[in-house]
């Protein structure tokens, strides 16, 4: 993915209020804009850095497996 791109994750389990998921990039905690029972969206900040970071959902006390994303630099027009 890129900065100021959207970010859409698949799985099972979410919460249907957005702010119930907690989606942790490296250290920086994602804002959710809609979620599902299946699906999260949301929007990676147009600052985030490009690099290798782990990806890893909440709810409550239950934590997903972390995966590795990676943030590329968007390309200069």
């Amino acid at each position: 993915t890129m900065p100021g791109a959207e970010l859409e994750i698949n799985g099972a389990g979410f919460s249907l209020r957005p702010n119930e998921n907690t989606v942790m990039l490296g250290s920086s905690q994602l804002p959710v804009a809609r979620s599902n029972f299946s699906t999260l969206l949301l929007m990676l900040p147009k600052d985030f850095p490009p690099g290798t970071y782990d990806l890893e959902v909440a709810l409550r006390e239950y934590r997903s497996q972390k995966i590795s994303v990676q943030v590329i630099k968007p390309r200069s027009n």
